[in-house]
């Protein structure tokens, strides 16, 4: 090959390097929580993560707001992130409204004027899919996506096991990485490998082990927090952990906190409201309320949307539903 035409290869392939290497998930800023479950640096780690720039004003993002909600929904969060970052002039109660208008639900972290190292974002919408181990595997438009997240899904071994190499103990390593079905029998055996006399065997039921005593220390924590703001993550994340858990010690807190929360009639009424909010959300999804352009919704749909906003206000007055429900009606000029 001539050496012009090698020098140019060179080039090329070290600047596609060099742009995928810029981007990264180390010391992100999160700007301001908009809606969704709250990010840490930390709770990225070992996950799929798509960064996607969005913004309030930006047609086809809002458009396909419904569809990284079904994504969320479909794959889980135990191993798959999508954080939405609004980046054009907006402030966050008018960022969430246009956010829950449209679709988003409430699975996914949206957030308000976030930064990114070596995100060069000039048009949106604008994403970044980056694997487990935080490297990016594609920066283009969501719509070019096709399977690349739900590939890298299905090739992540799990957040709580990745770090680590399974000799012995690889069939309970990828159960634990799935998080997709109970797991009491699964830490049985892995106890039983620890206090057992094989070597690597002890090392890896032991790393597994204390991931998963880990893993459930920060998901009691999390729950005692939701419980306060949100009430249908905190039910939907017990319900999650329970499954886990169920008939292994280690669920001892989450059946105490079942107990606990069947009693307490503010969160059951949280959760009815919350539960009315996500109902009236997708309705008025469907119907188109609040976007720009297209046929105006039947005014009796519209009327409709209309009481069942008023009923959360005026039935549980203060609180984050009510919240939720003032900022809809004033988003959906009902």
């Amino acid at each position: 090959m001539p050496h012009t035409a090698l020098r140019i290869l060179i080039s090329a392939v070290m600047a596609i390097g060099t742009l995928h290497a810029a981007v990264t998930l180390e010391h992100p800023h999160f700007g301001s929580a908009v809606d969704g479950p709250t990010l840490t640096s930390a709770g990225l780690r070992g996950r799929v993560v798509l960064l996607d720039y969005w913004g309030i004003h930006c047609g086809p993002c809002l458009a396909a707001i419904p569809h990284l909600a079904a994504l969320q929904e479909g794959l889980g969060r135990d191993n798959f992130i999508i954080i939405a970052n609004q980046c054009q002039e907006s402030d966050d109660a008018t960022a969430r409204a246009a956010w829950l208008s449209h679709g988003g639900g409430e699975q996914i972290s949206v957030i308000n004027q976030g930064s990114f190292a070596g995100a060069q974002v000039s048009t949106i919408p604008h994403c970044f899919l980056f694997d487990h181990n935080g490297l990016v595997i594609f920066d283009g438009l969501p719509s070019e996506l096709g399977t690349r997240v739900e590939d890298a899904v299905k090739a992540s071994p799990g957040a709580l096991v990745v770090g680590h190499t399974y000799a012995k103990t690889a069939r309970y390593a990828a159960r634990i990485g799935a998080q997709a079905s109970n797991l009491a029998t699964t830490l049985k055996a892995l106890r039983a490998l620890k206090a057992g006399t094989e070597a690597v065997a002890q090392e890896e039921s032991t790393f597994l082990l204390d991931r998963v005593q880990g893993f459930a220390n920060e998901q009691s924590a999390a729950l005692a927090s939701a419980h306060d703001h949100d009430a249908l993550a905190a039910a939907a994340g017990l319900a999650h952990m329970l499954l886990l858990l169920e008939g292994d010690p280690l669920a001892q807190p989450f059946d105490a906190l079942k107990t606990a929360w069947k009693t307490d009639t503010a969160f059951q009424g949280e959760l009815t409201a919350e539960t009315m909010l996500v109902d009236l959300q997708q309705r008025a999804a469907r119907l188109g309320v609040g976007r720009d352009g297209g046929s105006p919704p039947p005014k009796a749909a519209v009327a409709e949307l209309s009481d069942g906003l008023h009923a959360v206000i005026s039935r549980y007055p203060g609180s984050p539903a009510a919240g939720k429900a003032l900022q809809l009606a004033a988003q959906w000029k009902l």
